[in-house]
């Protein structure tokens, strides 16, 4: 491993005799492999307080007098730092993750292929892992390409786009609807589209179907809207030619 525990025995009681036994011993090792010593330990203070330190040592022989340096640096709180940005790293990873909103950064300089996706753009674009996806140009999933070179001139343009509506195709060849947003970014002097993919392939159905089904009730009510209104000059006429 990485991290070897140094005995607690030897540290932990701060007296002369132990340092020396410690130095002794690694000394030992230090003949044995001379990148023994130039790694992270974990010790235990006199306090018994746990700590890491990076251990560095070289070797001097001068006319036959032969001395080992140690050099000790504790890095605890970089450790410790280094070990909390891995947590919240992977905690947002997961998050980014488990969202059903594709997230996905493409090329602008060049080909606009995909450099890095979350998990929800496979389930989107129906591909079997995200090698599938990754390396590919955007373009080879939008059932219109004039579609996907509106869609880059206006993040060139606007710098930030907000749901604009397009029909993409799947790698099974379904077409769907999707709604993207995002903004240019710059990184390491590359232009870059950051981006987010939401499937609303259902509520655009859903939509559609309430859209075309309020139009016929509007005709329906037009209609009789009209017969009513009909019926009613009608009426007026009948009681004209009555009246004597």
């Amino acid at each position: 491993n990485e991290e070897d525990l140094i005995d607690k025995d030897l540290l932990s009681t701060g007296n002369e005799q132990n340092l020396i036994d410690f130095l002794n011993i690694y000394y030992q090792k230090f003949l044995k492999n001379s990148s023994e010593l130039n790694n992270t330990k974990i010790i235990y203070t006199k306090s018994g307080k746990l700590k890491y330190v990076f251990i560095h040592s070289f070797y001097y022989d001068w006319e036959g007098r032969e001395a080992l340096y140690i050099l000790m640096n504790d890095i605890t709180e970089l450790k410790e730092a280094k070990n909390e940005l891995t947590e919240t790293e992977a905690y947002y990873q997961n998050l980014v993750n488990n969202i059903s909103l594709g997230i996905f950064r493409i090329t602008l300089a060049d080909k606009n292929i995909f450099l890095n996706i979350n998990h929800a753009m496979i389930n989107i674009l129906e591909a079997s892992a995200i090698e599938n996806l990754l390396g590919h140009n955007m373009k080879d999933f939008f059932l219109n390409e004039k579609d996907c070179d509106d869609l880059l001139k206006s993040i060139k343009t606007q710098k930030k786009i907000l749901n604009k509506v397009y029909q993409m195709v799947t790698i099974e060849h379904r077409i769907i609807w999707c709604s993207i947003s995002g903004e240019l970014t710059y990184d390491d002097n590359q232009i870059f589209f950051d981006g987010i993919i939401d499937d609303i392939t259902f509520d655009k159905e859903i939509h559609d179907k309430v859209s075309i089904y309020t139009k016929k009730l509007e005709k329906e009510l037009d209609l009789r809207k009209y017969n009513i209104k009909k019926a009613q000059i009608l009426q007026q006429n009948l009681n004209a030619n009555i009246l004597p």
